[in-house]
């Protein structure tokens, strides 16, 4: 005999079912190409030897992904990095950033780069421009134009506060804040599209534990003024690899200060990237939700549109 037609309550659910089991297998794929695009990112630390740039690099290689230190000294690459062959074979590329033809084997292939190059200020005026205002540009225009450029970059500079000083003194960083200013305009000028940049401006830095301080942020010096302590190196380095690791399309590019408030309750890894969403101007912060409250609804239509076609495969 012949088996009793399905009810109408019956065929409903199942098309139900059919939906959700759709649903679930596209949320385990979508997670296991996610956590693939994270493995096969190439990134770069240049100045991975200095003491931001060394806890860049070591939080960076803490994560998993794939890291490339350019340096210029092998032997303290060894010492600072723990490299063993301390060549292209451990991620680590001999090179100057005032060497725009030196740094195409370090970049070949990398979707993001975190700028920790600095200099200090009892240097010539040449030498200053050279490394922290040509040296960027040398190395934002090496990752733009490799071949085979990925689709998205991420560019992130550390910088300083003390830029809007016209004549700072050397308390404050001296001279070399105005290359630094003009190494900023030209990363915030440089961006096409698929490529995001960052710059932090901390305050006074320090080289103690991360996470031991309420961070703060804001914009064009204000902070200067304000009685507070220094941000640590670990803590510059921990919420620059937040923004790449919470980079994400339509993201607007971010410049902001960074100072460490002197009480309150230490800002946590879990709370970076509202750290992060705090740093943006206002009109960027409301921008910002209407590319994700659009990108929502995409997806929804999308996940819509391809379960109907899903759920048509089983009828």
């Amino acid at each position: 005999s012949s088996a009793a037609p399905y009810t109408k309550t019956q065929r409903v659910d199942m098309r139900s079912m059919r939906t959700l089991t759709a649903f679930v297998c596209a949320a385990a794929l979508a997670a296991q190409v996610g956590a693939v695009e994270l493995s096969s990112d190439v990134v770069l630390v240049t100045g991975a030897t200095g003491r931001t740039g060394s806890l860049i690099y070591s939080q960076l290689k803490q994560l998993g992904v794939t890291v490339r230190a350019l340096v210029r000294n092998v032997a303290t690459a060894r010492e600072v990095l723990g490299c063993n062959v301390c060549d292209a074979s451990d991620g680590v590329y001999v090179g100057d950033v005032t060497n725009a033809t030196s740094l195409g084997p370090a970049v070949d292939g990398a979707s993001a780069l975190f700028i920790a190059v600095g200099i200090g200020g009892s240097a010539s005026p040449e030498r200053m421009q050279a490394v922290e205002f040509d040296g960027v540009k040398n190395q934002v225009a090496a990752l733009a134009t490799q071949r085979n450029s990925p689709a998205r970059l991420f560019v992130a500079l550390v910088s300083s506060m003390g830029t809007t000083i016209p004549s700072p003194p050397a308390a404050v960083g001296g001279s070399v804040l105005h290359y630094k200013l003009n190494a900023e305009a030209f990363l915030s000028s440089s961006e096409r599209q698929g490529m995001h940049t960052v710059i932090i401006k901390p305050c006074g830095l320090g080289d103690g534990n991360a996470s031991r301080a309420k961070l703060l942020v804001g914009h064009d010096d204000a902070m200067l003024n304000m009685k507070l302590g220094v941000v640590q190196r670990a803590d510059v380095a921990r919420l620059v690899v937040a923004a790449w690791q919470n980079d994400a399309p339509n993201l607007p590019p971010l410049r902001f200060d960074l100072c460490a408030a002197n009480s309150g309750t230490p800002t946590a890894d879990e709370d970076l990237p509202a750290l992060l969403d705090e740093a943006k101007w206002p009109w960027q912060r409301k921008a910002s939700l209407g590319s994700q409250q659009a990108e929502k609804r995409r997806w929804v239509t999308h996940d819509r549109t391809d379960f109907a076609r899903v759920d048509a495969a089983f009828i």
